[in-house]
Formats: structure tokens, sequence, C-alpha cells
């Protein structure tokens, strides 16, 4: 959990649903009493509190929420790789949104990655992000750590270019800016 839910507990869920009662009370009771126009005015800006405090509140715990550990993984792609590199990954849109790269979803098995290429896909690099080598990996990424724990099996990738986070990249086929190939 991050962000507001973890700062209040699991409140943070309540949140919307209590504010709009909230609101819906005070025009209640502002509609059926005959109150001065400082008491409307005051009322006035008790629900506009209401109504912004999620979103001020968010913004506020939310500079508490962990960064993008994948934004120097990923800029790191963006900056030094060709941009007609084709990157398979687990995260294909994170690779097109913050690398400006084309990305395919990684297949279900890693005998399935050279079937992309019979469909005409070639695949120039091989990506996962730090969800692999995160605490629970995702059931869909199992497979491909197996072959991460093997020495050959991660040599079948192609060469190995480190990340931060715990991220990996494997080279396919050599799409870097200003490299020779065997660099």
């Amino acid at each position: 959990m991050y962000g507001l839910e973890k700062e209040l507990g699991g409140v943070g869920i309540l949140l919307p649903i209590v504010v709009c009662l909230a609101v819906g009370t005070l025009i209640e009771a502002l509609r059926r009493t005959e109150s001065s126009r400082l008491a409307q005015v005051l009322v006035g800006v008790v629900i506009l509190g209401l109504i912004l405090f999620p979103t001020v509140s968010s913004a506020v715990l939310g500079g508490k929420m962990p960064g993008n550990r994948s934004a120097a993984g990923l800029g790191l792609m963006r900056d030094q790789l060709h941009e007609d590199a084709v990157i398979a990954a687990d995260n294909p849109a994170a690779v097109a949104w913050y690398a400006h790269k084309q990305a395919v979803l990684l297949p279900a098995t890693p005998s399935d990655l050279e079937g992309l290429e019979q469909r005409r896909i070639k695949a120039d690099y091989v990506y996962f992000s730090h969800a692999i080598s995160g605490p629970k990996i995702p059931r869909a990424l199992t497979p491909w750590q197996e072959l991460l724990r093997s020495e050959e099996g991660a040599k079948s990738l192609g060469k190995f270019l480190p990340l931060p986070y715990g991220e990996m990249l494997f080279e396919r086929v050599n799409k870097r800016i200003g490299r020779e190939a065997g660099e």
C-alpha cells in the first residue's frame, strides 16, 4: 500500500465517502435553517475545504511515496539506445513512455521469445524491471526468473547490461549509440 492509504492506515479508502456525507449534511443543515449570510459563507468555505482536502492531502502525503525506481534505467535506455531499438519487456508501457523506444510484452515463457522472431518481431533487447528482483515476483515472471537463475540461461538472452535497482537489460543485437559491436 502506498501514498494516502499507507499514511492513514486504510482510512484513505473511505475518505471520499466521508467527505460526501459531510458535505451533504452541511448542505442539508444550511437548507433547513434560516441562517445569516456569514453562516452561509462559513459553511461554503467548510464545504470547499472538504472537497479540496483529498486533493491537497494526497499532494502533501504523495511527496513521501517512493520515487519511480525505473526512471534511472529507462533514462539510460532512452539516451544510449538507437531510436529504432526494439525492447521485449515485462513492462512495455513504461519502456515506450519513458524510454521512447518500441517495446513488446515479454512472451509467457523464454522459449516463446524465438517465436516472436518467426512473427517478424525482432527484440534487440530484453528488459526486466525491478519486479524481477523484488520480494514478491509476479507469477507471469516465474519462468523468466528460473531462466535467470542459471548462468547459461542468462547468457542465452544476450550480453548482460546491468541497470540500477535490480533491473536488467540483455543485449541481443547491439543498437547502442556510439558503440561498435563487441564493445
